[in-house]
């Protein structure tokens, strides 16, 4: 059976990473490779969320929540960066 949330999560994430890709490939900026960074991190979110959605064994589950608070960590970090980045090029403090 198709599992609806776990679907819509994994073609987010695809989306997501082509829209990474693009901004990455479009612009040498220091602060669109931090977007782009960024943008990739919620990708990764997004694939880990629908492993979580999927998932029926417990051990998985567990993995996919643990990992799952991991990137959203490195999401707030990404986030920082493209911030002191952004809309002026400054070096990151």
């Amino acid at each position: 059976m198709i599992n609806i949330p776990s679907s819509l999560s994994w073609l987010s994430a695809v989306i997501i990473f082509t829209f990474a890709l693009s901004v990455y490939l479009g612009s040498a900026k220091t602060s669109s490779r931090a977007y782009a960074l960024l943008a990739t991190l919620v990708a990764f979110w997004s694939l880990g969320m629908g492993g979580f959605f999927f998932s029926t064994d417990l051990k998985w589950i567990m993995f996919f929540g643990q990992y799952n608070h991991f990137v959203a960590g490195l999401i707030a970090s990404a986030f920082y960066v493209f911030a002191s980045l952004f809309p002026e090029e400054r070096p990151v403090k």
